[in-house]
């Protein structure tokens, strides 16, 4: 339709843009002080990106304060190893974002209230590419920090929200992650709160969760081991 025609359009030419002028090096980092107003920047560009609060209220209208956004950060610093920073080496710029959760891990009251995690699980908060940074692979380093980051803490599966019509969709898909079966019930409700929370910023309403099994992956790197030896 119209809107896949623009999502590929787009696509295209951010992957011209990237052969054409090839990307300055990027580095991913722990989320510190000094990157902390970096990411700031970069998490309120992608909620002013069409999302809206109960679909009338757009959340660039009241902006989040960087003390806001690092409060829980400053609060409980060890919590910052759980958010990933994609860092221009050129420049220093915060190009992208990954922030994460796992259980037990202190957070503020909204990312608790969109999403409680349960034992084993590593959920992704949000991941936010800036539109210069978009089609160049650095969404796609971000995921893998991610996935890095579980098995570090040994979850056994990686979580994430997406809202409908997201074409980042397609990212995750190619990265391993599966849709959550739900019932029809859940779905409804999970379609209503992420409609409420964020509006229709792809043009159609609600989402629904996503996972990559951590597990799978590592029996299957196991028996990959296990091959390479008896050969």
């Amino acid at each position: 339709d119209q809107h896949d025609s623009h999502v590929v359009t787009t696509s295209r030419r951010a992957f011209a843009t990237c052969i054409m002028s090839p990307p300055p090096g990027v580095r991913l980092e722990c989320l510190s002080e000094a990157t902390l107003p970096g990411a700031h920047a970069v998490k309120l560009a992608f909620l002013g990106a069409g999302k809206a609060f109960c679909l009338v209220c757009p959340y660039s209208w009241e902006p989040e304060s960087l003390e806001s956004f690092a409060k829980i950060y400053r609060l409980h610093p060890e919590t910052m190893r759980g958010t990933a920073v994609a860092v221009r080496e050129d420049t220093g710029e915060v190009v992208g974002v990954i922030a994460t959760a796992t259980h037990g891990q202190p957070r503020s009251p909204e990312d608790a209230q969109m999403h409680a995690t349960k034992p084993g699980e590593c959920y992704v908060e949000w991941l936010a590419v800036t539109a210069a940074a978009r089609g160049c692979g650095v969404g796609t380093k971000l995921l893998r920090w991610a996935r890095r980051h579980a098995e570090a803490h040994n979850c056994s599966e990686l979580t994430l929200g997406v809202v409908n019509g997201n074409p980042a969709i397609r990212l995750y898909e190619r990265e391993g992650f599966e849709s959550v079966p739900v019932d029809a019930c859940e779905a409804a409700c999970t379609c209503l709160f992420i409609t409420l929370m964020l509006g229709c910023p792809n043009g159609r309403c609600g989402g629904f969760n996503m996972r990559m099994r951590l597990s799978d992956e590592t029996e299957r790197e196991a028996k990959t081991m296990s091959m390479s030896r008896g050969s």
